[in-house]
């Protein structure tokens, strides 16, 4: 898969309303310490695909990404650029492996017809311990004598939480360590 400079901003079309899509998502957001990610939730109401020939049926089933120069990644193809510009090179290219690729072809389209099943419990015990860490990566690079500005997670605003269309929140540093508030 050719990563390039052509491919980014590479915008990302998932189902927010998944939690186990939610947590990956902002895991990558967290990552893309170049920026070279966009997201987009498919899910809120009266969203219209801005995808020629691809529905919102489409967008919800399966994973999409368009590229800058307009091309458009279906399922692993997009997950395999997403992971490159996040800065998760290793992922990426393990993506493209022959035999794990094949494998990963045929049982993404089953995870994402049972996402909604995967219990709450699980996607933190899968992104927990990456969310944690992708978050205080994000802080490391992002403060300076002065201040921070943290990562906004994609949330949902329908469960009580705020959402934000921009990529950071500027916050004072409370603490010489510069740990996340």
């Amino acid at each position: 898969m050719s990563n390039s400079t052509s491919s980014y901003p590479l915008t990302l079309y998932f189902d927010g309303s998944c939690p186990l899509c939610l947590s990956e998502m902002t895991n990558l957001r967290w990552r893309d310490a170049a920026e070279q990610l966009r997201f987009v939730d498919v899910s809120v109401p009266g969203f219209a695909s801005p995808l020629e020939g691809v529905s919102v049926a489409d967008l919800m089933t399966l994973m999409h990404a368009r590229t800058a120069d307009g091309r458009v990644f279906i399922g692993v193809a997009a997950f395999e650029l997403a992971y490159a510009a996040a800065g998760l090179h290793q992922i990426a290219a393990a993506i493209g492996w022959r035999g794990w690729r094949w494998a990963l072809e045929r049982l993404y389209p089953f995870i994402a017809r049972h996402r909604q099943r995967v219990p709450k419990a699980v996607v933190n015990l899968v992104f927990g311990k990456a969310l944690r860490s992708a978050a205080q990566q994000a802080t490391e690079r992002r403060c300076d004598a002065t201040s921070c500005a943290y990562p906004v997670p994609l949330t949902r605003p329908e469960a009580g939480l705020e959402s934000s269309t921009s990529p950071m929140i500027p916050s004072p540093i409370n603490t010489p360590s510069r740990s996340a508030p």
